[in-house]
This record gives C-alpha cells, sequence and structure tokens, in this order.
C-alpha cells in the first residue's frame, strides 16, 4: 500500500525531547500550580490499514486549575474513513473528557490539572477503532505560596522637598521567614524619591520615607521581596505654597474589613490645615453634621478655629439606639473642603436560638463574616445559679472584659461553660464544653453591628463529630 508522506515543515512535529524544562508562572500573592505538558505523536501505524492520530499542541505550561487546550487530527488509512468518536483515558493528576466528536479530521479538548497539589507524569491516551492510539505526556507542577506584603499607611499630597513616611507590614507564607528588607522602587524618581531598602522589624513591619522632589505630578512606589507579592501605592507631589484640609478620627476604632473608623455614641473629628508642609493657625473651620448625628447641645453646624499646628477638633454625637449606618462628616474652609466616611455602631442585639436537649460537646458558630469587626459586645456580670453571661477568654466567669458572650443554662449546680476562643477569622464561634446535659432551652448572643447596614447572618450549631463538627441547627437572622 503506498502512501503518501508530508513534507517535513507540514507535518506535526513530534516531541523528541521528552519532557521540556518546567518554568513556574509566578503571580501575586500566590502562583497557582502548575501543568508541564510535552506532545507525543505516535509512531508510524504499526500494521498495514491503521489509521493515525497524531497531536498538534507543543509543550507548554499552564497555572494548575486552569486548563490546557489540546488540538489534534486524525487521518484515516488509505480506504478508511474517520470514526465517528475518539475515546480518552487519563494516567497521573489530569482529567478531561472521556469522549470527543471529530470536526472533520480535527479534534480538540481542555486537559486539567486533577490535583494541583502532586507532582505527577501523566498522561492522556486518545484511540479508535482501526487507528493507532496516540500518547500526550505532561507532569503536575507543585503550587509555590508567596508571602504578602501590606501597606497599612500610605501618604497622599506631599509637597515639594518634603517628606512623609508610608508604613507596611509583611506575612510569611506556611513555614516561611521573614526578609531583613524590603526593596523600594520609585516609577517616577522625578517626582518621588524612596531609599534602595527598608529594614523589616522583627513583627514584620516597615516604614518607608518618601520624599517629593517636584511641584507636581504622582509617582507609583513598589514594595517587593523574594518570594513574597508586591505591593504598590501612589503618592503625588503638589506645591510648597498649596492648602490642604484633611478630616480624620484619631482614636476610634477602625472596621478593618471596610477601611473605616467607627463612632460608638460619641467621637472626636479632628480637621487639619496645612500649607506648604505646616500647619496654618488660626484658619476658620466649620463642619456639618450627618443627619441622625449632631454635635454638642444638638446643633447641626459648628465653626472652630485652627490651633498653631493647624488642627480644630468637635465631638460628633450618634443618639443611643441608633442603627448601624454608614455617614459622611464634611469640614469647609474657605475654599477647600474634606469628608470623613465613618460607621455608626448599631446597639446591642440580643438573638434567641431555641435548641433541643444538649449532651455533646457544641459549637455555635456565625457563617459568612468575620468576628471583627462586624460584631462588637459589651461585658456582663456573672450570676451564679441563673442564666449567666460567659467571657470569651479561657472559660473564666469573672472576666469582665470587652469580649463576646452568650447566655449559659439555668441550673442550681451548673458547672462552667468554656468559651475558647483563637485568631479571629470567618466560621469561628463560641465552643462550650458541657459537661452535663443541658435541657431543652433558647441560648441567647448579643451583638453589635459594625458593618455600617443591615447585614444577614446564620448562626449554626454545631456537634461534635469524631475529630470534626456537624451541623445539628442553623437559624437565619439579621443585625440592623
Amino acid at each position: 500500500m503506498n502512501r503518501t508522506t508530508e513534507p517535513d515543515a507540514k507535518r506535526p512535529q513530534e516531541n523528541k525531547a521528552g519532557l521540556q524544562r518546567r518554568t513556574l508562572i509566578g503571580a501575586a500573592a500566590w502562583a497557582a500550580p502548575a501543568i508541564a505538558a510535552t506532545s507525543a505523536s505516535p509512531a508510524a501505524a504499526s500494521s498495514v490499514g491503521l489509521g493515525v492520530i497524531t497531536f498538534i499542541t507543543k509543550t507548554a505550561t499552564i497555572n494548575g486549575g486552569s486548563s490546557l487546550l489540546i488540538l489534534g487530527t486524525v487521518v484515516p488509512a488509505t480506504g478508511g474513513t474517520l470514526p465517528s468518536q475518539l475515546s480518552l483515558a487519563y494516567t497521573g493528576a489530569v482529567t478531561g473528557p472521556e469522549t470527543l466528536t471529530l470536526s472533520g479530521g480535527l479534534f480538540s479538548f481542555q486537559l486539567t490539572a486533577a490535583n494541583p497539589g502532586a507532582n505527577t507524569p501523566s498522561t492522556v491516551t486518545v484511540s479508535a477503532p482501526e487507528y493507532a492510539p496516540a500518547e500526550y505526556t505532561c507532569t503536575v507542577v507543585p503550587a509555590v505560596v508567596r508571602g504578602t506584603i501590606a501597606m497599612t499607611t500610605t501618604p497622599d499630597a506631599i509637597p515639594n522637598g518634603e517628606q512623609r513616611v508610608a508604613t507596611g507590614i509583611l506575612k510569611p507564607p506556611p513555614g516561611g521567614t521573614l526578609p531583613s528588607t524590603v526593596t523600594v522602587t520609585s516609577g517616577t524618581p522625578g517626582v518621588a524619591t524612596v531609599p534602595a531598602t527598608v529594614p523589616v522589624a522583627a513583627d514584620g513591619t516597615f516604614s518607608i520615607p518618601v520624599t517629593a522632589v517636584a511641584s507636581s505630578g504622582q509617582a507609583t512606589i513598589s514594595v517587593s521581596a523574594s518570594g513574597f507579592s508586591v505591593a504598590t501605592f501612589v503618592v503625588r507631589a503638589v506645591a510648597v505654597t498649596a492648602e490642604t484640609l484633611t478630616l480624620s478620627m484619631p482614636s476610634a476604632p477602625m472596621n478593618t474589613g471596610r477601611g473605616l473608623p467607627m463612632l460608638d455614641g460619641s467621637a472626636v473629628f479632628t480637621a487639619t490645615l496645612v500649607r506648604g508642609g505646616g500647619g496654618v493657625g488660626g484658619g476658620a473651620v466649620t463642619f456639618t453634621a450627618p443627619a441622625g448625628t449632631s454635635f454638642p447641645g444638638g446643633v447641626q453646624t459648628v465653626t472652630g478655629t485652627t490651633d498653631s499646628s493647624g488642627k480644630v477638633s468637635v465631638t460628633l454625637i450618634s443618639p443611643a439606639g441608633s442603627p448601624a449606618a454608614t455617614k459622611t462628616l464634611d469640614a469647609v474652609a474657605g475654599s477647600l473642603s474634606a469628608s470623613r466616611q465613618f460607621i455608626v455602631i448599631g446597639p446591642v442585639q440580643t438573638v434567641g436560638f431555641a435548641a433541643p436537649q444538649i449532651t455533646e460537646t457544641t459549637d455555635w458558630t456565625v457563617d459568612g463574616v468575620e468576628f471583627p469587626p462586624y460584631r462588637q459586645v459589651p461585658p456582663r456580670p456573672v450570676s451564679a445559679g441563673t442564666d449567666v453571661w460567659r467571657s470569651d477568654t479561657n472559660g473564666d466567669t469573672g472576666n469582665l472584659a470587652p469580649g463576646y458572650w452568650l447566655t449559659g443554662p439555668k441550673q442550681a449546680s451548673f458547672l462552667p461553660i468554656q468559651l475558647i476562643w483563637g485568631t479571629p477569622q470567618a466560621g469561628d464561634g463560641y465552643a462550650a464544653n458541657l459537661n452535663r446535659i443541658v435541657p431543652a432551652r433558647t441560648w441567647s448572643f448579643a451583638f453589635r453591628n459594625t458593618n455600617g447596614g443591615p447585614i444577614n447572618l446564620t448562626m449554626r450549631r454545631l456537634g461534635a463529630a469524631g475529630a470534626g463538627w456537624t451541623t445539628r441547627q442553623s437559624y437565619p437572622f439579621t443585625l440592623t
């Protein structure tokens, strides 16, 4: 049987070198595992009358959890026909479709890393009746986990010739270590300059002095370290004669999830008037309270005069029982204006959940949000022999420090409930280690909404199941 052979330039090339050099593709805070793949064309059909299946796709590297598009051709033997479908078989750590339908003499499919954490040689074999099977070989490359660099404070407008400080923190990956320095670069050194490196403290924090060297423009500052993601921030250079007005809440707690300060009953706001890097004394600043709040005396506007450092402060009051909300305070000084968005913390809301008799170690957990900053509760005195409020610190029923609390069962011979608390994170909860049977009753939890508006949550009662937990009951509720 005669068969026409195509010139080498037109034929799909066989992978004669085997597995090629692997290249890991880095990402910001985490580089996912990848597949280093090599294609393998079949040898010439070993028996007369067999068609040929050939892979077109050449060696490639893809991120684990993603897919690699595989292309190939099917050429029937002389007098033969195209198969109605192709069968695919996989080994190792890759998956894909089990069968393929042809489009003419071409086929394609997605090859996916089924186990991104593995470092395993893997294959996919494509076959069809009356065709020699073809094999494609690849290897799943393990993940590379990077540490993170996060900026905690950054300057905005820097007058020409003056210096401001940015701060940040590094968190190494599991099992990793902190570098001794971070590398700092300015994208526009003609606008702002930074040192080439700055030291990293034992707790991972660092400070970067940024100097403006122009009267206008902006520069992107980059912070990097080997094995860590890159952090960036932008600074503006301004003329020294420019005046700026800013508003801050210097002693207010922060909602770290939303990046906003919080007002609990009342808070001090400070306006700062600056010209050329120095405070402007004697400037008149008028503050306007948002709806639902006021200044002392119940007034909605108040005017103050800046001191020698350019600062003037006012106290804003939110009435008791005000619902959680996000509001904005405005300030004006001549042609300058500034605003400060903040969160009003909602009132204490007690939510009760009816539970049947409990005879096992139980965990109450709220799904979907982190424990700070979405909920806060005040201390509550302990009353022996009645429903008692328990602290979250090592099961110490006499600890009155602010923390999370719940009601324990009313029993004359009640043994303590121990609330176990670790690093706050989504899904953490209140663990009650019960030393005796607790009758069916209502368990009550108290929350304060610090989300800045209504939030829908779900409380779950978990029961011990071997080394883990299983959901016994779910209770949806809303904090206003």
